[in-house]
């Protein structure tokens, strides 16, 4: 959900990542498959269940899709992502730039 699982790949790098998130929306997908998930494919999804444009076939349509395809408690390690919210001009004037 939007920066969430960019965000838990640079963790799970070895970096300390902040996840900055305008949409609540986004922000709460996040927050769920990130803190909510206890293994792999725990949902299915139907992301393209309202698209009627470029499938070849009505099972393109209605193609299901397993989430999360990793768990992120398996693949961060604690306290090295976090997440906010806002936008990130507002949020980022605190952030401290390292060369």
């Amino acid at each position: 959900a939007g920066l969430g699982r960019l965000c838990a790949e640079v963790a799970a790098a070895g970096f300390e990542a902040q996840g900055n998130e305008f949409s609540y929306f986004m922000l709460l997908t996040a927050a769920f498959l990130l803190n909510s998930t206890s293994c792999q494919d725990q949902w299915t999804v139907h992301p393209w269940v309202h698209m009627t444009c470029n499938n070849v076939t009505n099972e393109d349509q209605l193609r299901a899709v397993g989430v999360p395809d990793v768990v992120s408690s398996s693949l961060v390690p604690p306290g090295m992502l976090s997440m906010c919210a806002g936008d990130f001009v507002v949020r980022g004037g605190h952030l401290r730039i390292v060369h």
